[in-house]
């Protein structure tokens, strides 16, 4: 294809002359690119219908609860030696929900799933393979290694805590993260449970 209306007509629009000359430019090789062309042919592929999710936390076990319960066989690699990421750290939710409890009937819903075949203390070493055909080699406890076909990736490797070099943060024992604040409020005679001031200051780092 020739795009004469967007690269010359409109761009050039004052210089007609230098616009025809470069319009047919743009024809030749369009031209000469045309008669290089080789048709495509539909193959058709054997696919693997298995997954691979990578990621043990909230996002993770429900991708592959859900993938689960539609009848495909699911591989969930986690990097820790337990499921469920920055959940675990959650103790609190504005609704009053229990997220600890929540968390500990997913970890047995998935651990109780025999389509969910699980890999905790893993560590992928390489991807291989194609749309519908992938190899994954995993290095578990760090000695096992295991390749694992599977036809689709989910990556769920979730997100990290800003750690800031701001505020004094890590120079002063009072000064800590949201994340932080939430695990000594859930920690029972722990003296932030009763502070007498607190300032959030939100953002930072951005």
């Amino acid at each position: 294809m020739a795009n004469i209306r967007d690269q010359c007509s409109w761009v050039h629009m004052r210089e007609g002359e230098l616009a025809t000359k470069k319009s047919k430019d743009l024809v030749r090789m369009a031209v000469a690119k045309a008669r290089l062309l080789e048709p495509l042919y539909k193959r058709k592929v054997k696919i693997n219908k298995a997954a691979l999710v990578i990621g043990g936390g909230l996002s993770g076990m429900v991708s592959a609860l859900e993938l689960a319960n539609q009848e495909f066989d699911v591989h969930l690699i986690e990097r820790e030696g337990e499921l469920g990421g920055n959940l675990r750290r959650i103790h609190y939710l504005f609704n009053g929900e229990d997220p600890q409890k929540e968390l500990k009937s997913l970890i047995e819903k998935v651990k109780g799933n025999d389509k969910i075949h699980l890999f905790t203390s893993a560590k992928i070493e390489s991807v291989e393979g194609f749309f519908g055909n992938f190899k994954t080699r995993l290095t578990v406890n760090g000695e096992r290694l295991t390749e694992i076909e599977h036809g689709v990736i989910i990556v769920a490797t979730g997100a990290k805590e800003y750690k800031p070099k701001e505020y004094l943060y890590g120079q002063d024992e009072r000064i800590i993260t949201q994340l932080e604040l939430e695990e000594k409020l859930s920690t029972p005679h722990s003296v932030f449970r009763t502070p007498q001031s607190v300032v959030m200051i939100q953002c930072v780092g951005s």
